[in-house]
């Protein structure tokens, strides 16, 4: 049978009772604790047997030593191995080598504080199956019973809380090498091993949030996912306060769960909850040795990532990789103080904050965020403008402009091009209030009408359409059709009024294809394209600041129309031999360079 805690077997005749039942529609439905939408940045930390040799080829994660080795020969890692180690070193003779012998866990905890984290995710165990706790269902491959001879799972969280961040982690359902994994009978790993591993986490550690990973092999009927997130969300000790991601089964990422979490890459998500994952090494979550200064992403571009990913509702997850005796490199101990510097001046930019109608201007150097409780609207631009004015599109009426870090009186004009903003002129860069990007305090902006994300879907049965959609009811069809997700092309606005034309979306039965026109540009499509519904509307001319044109481009070989308002789809059609038809309206930005699975 299932292993189940008691606590389960006792409620399991009345599970008709509790409020969430163990199917994806069900637990869909629970909203992601509000906590969780505030804190905007924490820290993930990868750290186990992997650090010890923390070697790779560059290009590649680190943590998953054990695997490349196990390539054999041809692999540059089971090359370095055999160099280093020798040929008849084990990977798992590297456990004992593991001591942390300088790691203090509240030295770690200070320094998220300082960084402005405001959760931290560290591995209890990563895919090689170690514990960082003592697991009775993990023998003498855990962290207490080998190595360090410590829980060190237990230690960090606990001086973690003392901080008041959110002690979180980060747990693997699959294990490369576990026996009962790999035997003839997997799912005993599942019931004996990976089940009461999540159970005991979740009733002892009490984390805030759990980081799943390593779903992909199976499907989550496979790992008994539903069912434990059942208990999770209904009987746990965390139920009220717990937050989850989205890898619980090969079928769930960008799909079922809580939030979304893309790793490393442009992904976003307009229509909900994510997470940007990803290293202070641009090719690596757990130290690698092998990477040189430039593998380790700048102070300026880890901050301007963070602004990127709250303005389009996500948070960051920033990973630093430990080694093996328990200090966190210098490079990444700066990085992560220089962007607590930031933050201790622009953080009411960042913490608490909602997207914006529009996310960002065409040039992508100013994002917004807004506060609603507060009316106050947030613009951060990330370059500082020679002649001291930045141009804020969008923005037809404002009360009050302030300059974050600066106490003296900013001044502002609004007119057709939107608002003029005359910075102070300082006398030199180290007068400024801050490094890597400046935030103006907009009161009670007011910008355009509501907006809705235009989604560049792509397949069908005939595996090369292009359709753009703008509600959630048309995305729907698309996915269920076999389409997925592309990027986004820019913002409609969602309501009508004398300024704007309809955008509708019809399909051809006969060319299996989709194509977005504008109302007035319909006679572009031949007799079998039908109407399939309003996706947004846009405006029929250039003249509102800010927007950016939606193109119609054709493929005659292909039969297939293709509507876009990203320089990227743009490059993308233009080298796949489609010719352009005309402009289709004009649009707000959003996120349209952004690509999203």
């Amino acid at each position: 049978m299932r292993w189940l805690p008691a606590a389960v077997l006792l409620l399991t005749a009345g599970a008709f009772s509790q409020k969430y039942a163990p199917n994806w529609q069900s637990l869909n439905s629970r909203p992601i604790p509000s906590w969780y939408d505030d804190v905007k940045f924490g820290i993930f930390i990868h750290w186990g047997v992997y650090s010890v040799p923390s070697w790779a080829p560059v290009g590649t994660y680190a943590e998953w030593y054990w695997h490349s080795l196990s390539n054999g020969p041809s692999d540059p890692t089971y090359q370095f191995h055999v160099k280093t180690y020798g040929q008849n070193f084990m990977y798992q003779d590297f456990a004992p080598m593991w001591r942390a012998e300088l790691w203090d866990p509240d030295q770690w905890a200070d320094l998220f504080v300082r960084s402005g984290a405001k959760y931290v995710v560290p591995t209890s165990k990563h895919h090689e199956g170690f514990t960082l706790w003592r697991s009775n269902v993990s023998w003498n491959w855990n962290a207490v019973e080998s190595g360090p001879h410590r829980d060190l799972l237990g230690d960090l969280m606990a001086a973690v809380k003392a901080r008041g961040l959110h002690a979180s982690l980060y747990f693997s359902l699959y294990e490369w090498y576990n026996p009962l994994y790999l035997g003839p009978q997997p799912h005993l790993y599942v019931d004996e091993v990976m089940l009461p591993q999540l159970y005991d986490l979740a009733s002892n550690y009490q984390p805030d949030l759990i980081f799943t990973d390593g779903e992909w092999d199976h499907p989550s009927s496979f790992w008994n996912s539903t069912e434990f997130l059942a208990w999770l969300f209904n009987d746990s000790p965390i139920a009220q306060n717990v937050v989850i991601n989205d890898r619980w089964g090969s079928e769930t990422r960008g799909v079922d769960g809580g939030y979304y979490s893309p790793e490393y890459g442009d992904t976003v998500y307009l229509d909900h909850k994510w997470e940007l994952n990803r290293g202070i090494d641009v090719f690596s979550f757990g130290l690698n040795r092998n990477s040189q200064a430039g593998n380790y992403t700048t102070s300026e571009a880890i901050v301007h990532i963070l602004i990127r990913t709250v303005a389009n509702g996500g948070n960051l997850l920033l990973d630093v990789g430990p080694a093996s005796d328990g200090e966190i490199p210098v490079v990444m101990q700066e990085r992560l103080l220089d962007v607590g510097a930031w933050l201790q001046v622009n953080g009411d930019a960042i913490y608490n904050t909602r997207p914006w109608v529009v996310q960002n201007e065409p040039s992508n150097t100013t994002f917004f965020t807004m506060r609603p409780d507060l009316n106050t609207t947030y613009a951060i631009f990330t370059v500082w403008p020679d002649n001291d004015t930045v141009a804020v599109p969008f923005v037809s009426s404002v009360s009050n402009v302030a300059l974050l870090g600066y106490s003296g009186t900013v001044k502002y004009t609004v007119g057709s091009a939107g608002l003029i903003v005359t910075l102070p002129a300082f006398t030199s860069p180290f007068a400024l209030p801050c490094s890597f990007a400046w935030t103006l305090r907009l009161s009670n902006a007011v910008g355009p009408g509501a907006t809705a994300g235009l989604q560049q879907w792509f397949g069908g049965t005939n595996g090369h359409d292009n359709a753009l959609c703008g509600t959630s009811g048309c995305g729907a069809q698309l996915q269920t059709a076999g389409y997925v997700r592309h990027r986004y092309e820019g913002l409609a606005l969602v309501a009508n009024d004398t300024a704007t034309m309809s955008l509708d979306l019809y399909y051809s039965s006969k060319y299996s294809d989709y194509a977005l026109v504008a109302a007035d540009h319909a006679s572009v499509l031949d007799s079998t394209y039908a109407f399939v519904g309003h996706q947004g509307f846009a405006f029929p001319q250039p003249d509102t600041p800010g927007t950016i044109p939606l193109e119609l481009w054709h493929n005659d070989a292909l039969n297939d129309y293709y509507t876009l308002g990203s320089s990227t789809s743009r490059q993308e059609a233009q080298n796949e031999k489609y010719t352009f038809v005309g402009v289709q309206g004009y649009v707000y930005p959003g996120a349209n360079y952004w690509l999203a699975p």
